[in-house]
C-alpha cells in the first residue's frame, strides 16, 4: 500500500531502517500512510467529480450557444476557428466541419 500511495522509492526510504523504529513508531508511520492514502483517494474522487461537473457545464453552454439564432464563431490565438454554431452555417453557407480548424479570413 505504501509504494502505491507514495512510490517505491519513498516507501523504501521509510522502511530502510525499520529495525530502528519502535513498535509505536511503526504504528504511527502506518497510520500516517493510511491517512495519506485516504486523503489521496478523496482528492482523486473530488477531481473526478469536478471533471464531470465541468463536462456537464461545457455541454450546457454549447447547447445554449448552438440554439442561438445568432451566428457565433470563436477563434484561437492563431486565428483558427474553434467553434462554429448552426446559425453561422446558415448565415455563411459554410458547414461547421469545413470551418473548424480553418484560418479566419483577414479583412
Amino acid at each position: 500500500m505504501l509504494s502505491g500511495a507514495l512510490g517505491s522509492t519513498v516507501s523504501t526510504l521509510v522502511f530502510q531502517d525499520k529495525s530502528d523504529l519502535t513498535h509505536d513508531e511503526k504504528l504511527q508511520v502506518s497510520k500516517s500512510i493510511r491517512q495519506i492514502s485516504r486523503s489521496l483517494q478523496l482528492s482523486r474522487q473530488e477531481l473526478a467529480d469536478a471533471n464531470r461537473q465541468l463536462a456537464l457545464l461545457k455541454e450546457f453552454s454549447e447547447n445554449i450557444i448552438e440554439s442561438l439564432p445568432l451566428g457565433v464563431a470563436t477563434l484561437d490565438e492563431s486565428l483558427r476557428v474553434t467553434y462554429w454554431n448552426g446559425a453561422m452555417e446558415m448565415i455563411t453557407g459554410v458547414e461547421k466541419s469545413d470551418a473548424l480548424g480553418s484560418e479566419a479570413p483577414c479583412s
